[in-house]
């Protein structure tokens, strides 16, 4: 009973977080350190 309790709570808490992060996904996005952006950008359509 207590786990199933415990991960009633654990997924609210998930799916809280998720809802406050997806308020502002732009803001999301820019809070990743700037080598994980750069990473993250497509190549250019000459390199594959």
């Amino acid at each position: 009973m207590t786990f199933l309790i415990e991960s009633l709570a654990a997924c609210a808490l998930f799916f809280l977080l998720v809802f406050l992060m997806s308020r502002d996904p732009v803001k999301t996005i820019f809070n990743y350190p700037p080598v994980i952006i750069e990473l993250s950008r497509p190549m250019p359509s000459g390199m594959s």
